[in-house]
C-alpha cells in the first residue's frame, strides 16, 4: 500500500527557487497608510514580472511591499538609489513611474510566513548587467495605482486581499469619499498627510513621485501569481 501524506502546512505555492533573477517593473501600487508595528505608515508594492516562468508558461510575478517614504534613511529610497546608481538630491520629486518597464537584478529568497504559507522576498534589487537591456515590455500591462489620482477601474481589478488593505487606508477614503468623486478631476494629484520623523528631519511629501500616475493598462489582476505581504 503507497503512503497516504497530510499536505505540506499552508499548501504549496508554484514559486521561483531562491536565486537572483532578471525581472522587469510592472507594478506601482499605492496600499495608503496602514498600521503596522511601529506605527502607522504610508506604504508601496512594487512587482517585478522575471524572464523565468512558472509551470503554465507564464512569467512569475514576485511583489514587494515597502514603506513609502523619501526619507534619507528610509530602505525604499535605498533601494531605489541602489537599482540607478545615483544618489538623487530630491527624492521627494522623483517619479517612480519612470521606473515601469526598467530591468533589474533581483536576490529572491524562499520564506515561509507564520502561517505556514511560503513566499518570496526580494532580498536586493539592482542595475542590470553591462551589455544587457536596461528597459523591455512585460508580457502583462504595466499596472499603477495612485491614491491621488484615483482610477477606478484600476483597483477594481486588483485581488480582492490587497482591495481589502487599500480600502482601510486614509487615502483610500478620502479619494473615494461622495466629495472627492464629485470634484476630482483626472490626473489630478491629492497631497498625502506628510509623516512625521522622529530624526527631526524636515517630513516630505510622497505625492509627487507618481507625478505621472494612473493606469498603464488596465488588466485582469494575475491573483494566482501573487505574494503574501508578510505583516
Amino acid at each position: 500500500m503507497s503512503g497516504f501524506y497530510p499536505p505540506p502546512q499552508g499548501g504549496s505555492r508554484d514559486l521561483p527557487p531562491s536565486g537572483s533573477y532578471l525581472g522587469t517593473l510592472r507594478e506601482l501600487i499605492d496600499l495608503g497608510t496602514q498600521e503596522t508595528n511601529y506605527g502607522d505608515k504610508a506604504q508601496i508594492r512594487l512587482g517585478f514580472e522575471l524572464d523565468e516562468c512558472n509551470a503554465e508558461g507564464r512569467p512569475y510575478l514576485v511583489s514587494q511591499t515597502y514603506n513609502f517614504s523619501s526619507h534619507p534613511q528610509s530602505n525604499f529610497r535605498a533601494m531605489i538609489e541602489e537599482w540607478v546608481l545615483d544618489p538623487i538630491a530630491d527624492f521627494s520629486r522623483y517619479d517612480l513611474t519612470d521606473r515601469i518597464g526598467a530591468v533589474a537584478i533581483l536576490g529572491l529568497q524562499r520564506q515561509v510566513a507564520a502561517s505556514g504559507r511560503e513566499y518570496i522576498k526580494i532580498t536586493s534589487v539592482l542595475p542590470p548587467p553591462a551589455g544587457a537591456a536596461v528597459r523591455r515590455k512585460t508580457e502583462s500591462p504595466a499596472v499603477v495605482l495612485n491614491l491621488r489620482a484615483f482610477d477606478r477601474d484600476v483597483f477594481e481589478n486588483l485581488p480582492d486581499w490587497m482591495k481589502q488593505i487599500i480600502a482601510k487606508s486614509p487615502e483610500y477614503q478620502a479619494a473615494t469619499s461622495p466629495r472627492a468623486v464629485t470634484q476630482q478631476q483626472p490626473g489630478a494629484l491629492q497631497q498625502r498627510p506628510q509623516e512625521p520623523q522622529s530624526t527631526g528631519a524636515t517630513p516630505q511629501s510622497e505625492a509627487d513621485l507618481f507625478r505621472s500616475a494612473g493606469s498603464a493598462g488596465t488588466r485582469r489582476y494575475d491573483r494566482d501569481l501573487d505574494d503574501e505581504i508578510p505583516f
